[in-house]
């Protein structure tokens, strides 16, 4: 993130970890926060306020890790210090995968 942030507002940006049915079997089976973000924030205001978090959670000592399928973001994760990083899932690989076999068969 090339741009500067309020500190105290990348902390009010996360406001707190999403409790439901999925969020919870996502915390329980892979060690993961979903989290609810303030409605008027940003992408970037988001992104930012994650990597604050990774900063703040590496130097206290614990592990943090990130999922995202941006893969420039997924980069300044590590930089910032993630342990565990997913960089795509699955689906959209899947997904990215078949519409270029259908392409390749729409040139014919």
């Amino acid at each position: 993130m090339s741009k500067n942030f309020n500190p105290e507002r990348l902390l009010q940006v996360l406001v707190a970890p999403q409790i439901s049915e999925k969020a919870t079997y996502i915390a329980d089976k892979n060690e993961q926060v979903v989290f609810i973000v303030t409605p008027d924030a940003t992408k970037p205001e988001v992104k930012a306020a994650v990597l604050d978090a990774i900063r703040r959670i590496r130097k206290a000592g614990k592990p943090a890790g990130v999922l995202s399928l941006d893969q420039e973001f997924v980069r300044e994760c590590m930089v910032a210090g993630t342990v565990f990083t997913a960089i795509d899932v699955d689906s959209a690989i899947l997904i990215r995968t078949a519409k270029q076999v259908l392409d390749g068969f729409r040139a014919l």
